[in-house]
């Protein structure tokens, strides 16, 4: 099933989220020169962090066919399409995966339309009854 190879790219963006964070966190306390980069930096890493690991779990969700991971899956592949249509009216705004931000046209075409593809196939009828087991 398809299921599988977008549970261990989730993992995978969440690994990749995880390296992420630590540059994050790196990159804004040494420019931030001191405590006050320290912690803007913590916080910042942080939240990228959480999002990492909630990112892994679901990726771990969706191999093991969890109904919840299912169900954060639609909810972040819609917030994604939200991103997506933004970006294409020149919204600069990220996914918080990988961090990548993009400005308009072609980069929210693409993240509308891989969204589109994830929710499309989570609501086929052999995917939902393979979570409902």
């Amino acid at each position: 099933m398809l299921v599988g190879v977008i549970g261990y790219l989730e993992v995978l963006l969440g690994f990749v989220g995880l390296i992420w964070a630590a540059v994050t966190f790196f990159s804004l306390w040494i420019a931030g020169f001191g405590a006050g980069g320290f912690f803007y930096g913590a916080a910042v890493g942080g939240f990228v962090l959480l999002v990492a690991l909630v990112t892994i779990a679901v990726g771990y969700g969706l191999l093991m066919g969890a109904n919840w991971a299912w169900t954060v899956a639609v909810g972040i592949s819609v917030i994604d399409a939200i991103v997506g249509i933004i970006q294409i009216f020149g919204g600069n705004i990220s996914t918080l995966r990988l961090g990548v931000i993009g400005v308009g046209g072609f980069t929210g075409v693409g993240t509308l339309v891989i969204s589109g593809l994830v929710l499309f196939y989570l609501f086929r009828p052999n995917v939902r009854r393979f979570f409902e087991e």
